[in-house]
């Protein structure tokens, strides 16, 4: 019996294990980014994970590319041109520290 128990949990834990790794490997997706600021701007991007954390990175105004370990509809991110974005979220407003700020949620097409 005790045979038979250990064999059950050892499957039940495999299995778990699987289906979470699925999920989670299904929910982050690589999705484009841009920069539709002038040319000699640099925009300044910060996501902030549902999952906690976060990930600044910067482009330079006209240029494009995919990040991927997003989920959209449920991670935010704050751009900002021409500064660095400020840390709390929430600050993240048009006119912060005077200069154009953006808060959105991920999305699937397109990110500025």
């Amino acid at each position: 019996m005790k045979f038979v128990l250990s064999i059950f949990c050892g499957l039940f834990f495999c299995g778990g294990l699987l289906i979470s790794s699925n999920v989670s490997a299904e929910k982050q997706e690589k999705v484009p980014w841009g920069c539709d600021a002038y040319s000699s701007s640099t925009c300044y991007f910060s996501i902030h994970y549902s999952s906690g954390g976060n990930r600044n990175f910067t482009m330079r105004g006209g240029e494009r590319d995919k990040i991927s370990g997003v989920v959209p509809v449920k991670d935010q991110y704050c751009v900002c041109v021409g500064i660095p974005t400020p840390s709390d979220l929430t600050q993240c407003n048009n006119g912060y520290q005077g200069k154009f700020c953006k808060r959105g949620i991920v999305n699937r097409s397109y990110n500025n």
